[in-house]
């Protein structure tokens, strides 16, 4: 499994346990930077289009309703970054 922030793909589970809907939960440790993060596994014959669909449905919310935040932040850092060019060298 690859780690979401390193990008290695050593990585040790630290827990296994059931989730929703016959899931497995894992909580995964990376070897490389010791981030943690959490997969949801199913089998193929688990799933399910519709149940699919309803998660990706909500993820799209959640992600919509982030990017307010997400363009402020950017609107931030765009601000500093030229304040840091304005300033003089050393």
């Amino acid at each position: 499994m690859e780690c979401p922030v390193c990008k290695i793909g050593e990585t040790e589970v630290k827990d296994s346990r059931p989730g929703r809907e016959g899931e497995v939960r894992r909580r995964r440790k990376c070897r490389g930077c010791n981030h943690r993060f959490t997969t949801y596994e199913a089998r193929m014959e688990d799933f399910h289009p519709r149940q699919m669909r309803e998660r990706l449905e909500t993820i799209e919310t959640h992600l919509a309703a982030m990017t307010p935040a997400f363009d402020s932040i950017r609107e931030t850092a765009r601000g500093l970054r030229e304040l840091l060019e304005e300033m003089p060298q050393p």
